[in-house]
């Protein structure tokens, strides 16, 4: 097995032995075998082991063991200590994704401190045959398919050409223990189903699912670079950088059949989404000084061009406001997670609610004469939001201004105020859908 690891780090120019190697220790199997490896190899490593706080004993059990491993192989240890909960809260963030966040900041913060370094992570393929079905569930296109990349940028991959199955064995031939992560058995995340559900079912539907689905995605990989290629070639007769603007020809862009693909990739860099550069697309003859506004850029119309810039001070205080006969997008006033764990943080601009109570059609819009609701607190009892907006005393003129998210026409949330009694989170719920103000 080193001698496929050895031929797939020269193969993908992956950092070799004369670089440190930043190695992210948890103390499972997978970045235990990476380590041994790695020392193995020859590469000076400097493990570094993140304690989330999230699993009590066992959180400060792959510490000790950590910890006991590293002075067995004599190579250096960093341990960061996260309050994970505080951060996700404060970021409005998933437990799952303040972990990733919090990790990958700390790698980059020790390969800045240390010269001549790269950063290695013990993704296997099981990993990118994974990544690959999360993202083909989640609609990421092509790209996605593609699974987990050897190299991105400073992060070094070497053990995406063996499988959990390969490293089961080299632990067990090298004597190596290491600690499981009882989480990982869990059904509750989205990973852990197609780990644990989907893929053995693949593989009793059709053996050799696995190993077909690496092929596949390396054909993948292959069309991606084409398709790439030819995205990049077409927007080059399109957009030109003209100082610190880009514009597009508008004519030229529209005359292709394929130009809500082109201005997806020349967009969602610069944050918008998939549903503003459909409505970009449906109205190709647009007026000037139409405005399609991201977190931080705005696109303005101007005659036959599109002109793409960093969003002024100017822009954020006149962005579109509701008005009253409309419902709005909620992708652009709010963002909505849905899981099956979460923690409660009281947050004004956070609502939590049960995801078995929400209808089939969400609505977001102003709030109307007449609208009533169940405000949590209120034992049960209706009150019309006129009423309720007066009582907690929100000036007169900021009220025309709040807006009600509702399913199918119950109001669920006075929006930044209060939760509906009816879609509150309760010891049955099974799953919960989050809504944040942007």
């Amino acid at each position: 097995m080193l001698d496929t690891i050895q031929k797939f780090i020269k193969q993908k120019n992956i950092a070799g032995t004369s670089q440190t190697a930043i190695v992210g220790l948890s103390g499972g199997l997978d970045s235990v075998a990476l380590t041994h490896i790695l020392v193995t190899l020859g590469y000076k490593v400097l493990a570094v082991h993140c304690n989330f706080h999230l699993r009590g004993a066992e959180s400060d059990r792959d510490e000790q063991f950590v910890r006991n491993f590293c002075k067995q192989l004599d190579i250096k240890l960093h341990v960061e200590n996260f309050d994970t909960t505080v951060y996700a809260a404060k970021n409005k963030i998933s437990i799952e994704m303040a972990a990733r966040d919090l990790r990958y900041e700390l790698f980059e913060r020790i390969r800045l401190q240390n010269p001549n370094s790269e950063i290695f992570i013990a993704h296997h393929s099981d990993d990118s045959i994974e990544t690959a079905l999360l993202n083909l569930l989640r609609g990421t296109g092509l790209k996605g398919m593609c699974g987990i990349a050897p190299v991105n940028g400073h992060i070094m991959r070497p053990l995406l050409c063996v499988s959990r199955k390969d490293l089961e064995q080299y632990a067990h031939d090298n004597n190596l223990g290491y600690v499981i992560d009882s989480t990982n058995l869990h059904n509750d995340y989205m990973r852990n189903k197609i780990r644990n559900v989907l893929v053995p079912m693949m593989e009793e539907i059709r053996p050799g699912f696995k190993s077909t689905m690496l092929v596949n995605m390396e054909n993948f990989g292959r069309a991606q670079e084409i398709y790439s290629a030819g995205i990049d070639n077409a927007l080059s007769d399109i957009v030109r950088q003209e100082g610190s603007s880009q514009l597009a020809d508008a004519d030229k862009l529209f005359a292709l059949p394929y130009a809500e693909t082109l201005l997806h990739h020349w967009l969602a860099p610069f944050g918008f989404n998939p549903a503003q550069t459909r409505q970009i697309c449906e109205n190709p003859d647009a007026e000037t000084g139409t405005v399609y506004l991201s977190a931080t850029h705005r696109l303005l119309r101007t005659g036959r061009f599109y002109v793409l810039q960093a969003k002024t001070d100017t822009d954020n205080s006149h962005e579109s406001a509701p008005s009253a006969g409309e419902n709005f997008d909620l992708e652009k006033y709010l963002s909505i997670e849905t899981s099956e764990q979460w923690t409660i943080t009281p947050d004004k601009n956070i609502a939590y609610t049960d995801t078995a109570k929400l209808g089939s059609k969400l609505v977001l819009r102003l709030w109307r004469d007449g609208d009533k609701f169940y405000p949590i607190g209120m034992n049960g009892r209706a009150k019309k939001v006129s009423d309720f907006l007066s009582d907690i005393k929100v000036p007169a003129s900021e009220r025309k201004q709040v807006m009600v998210l509702c399913s199918d026409d119950k109001i669920v949330w006075v929006v930044g105020f209060r939760l509906d009694e009816r879609f509150k989170i309760s010891s049955d719920t099974k799953s919960a859908t989050v809504f944040i103000i942007r």
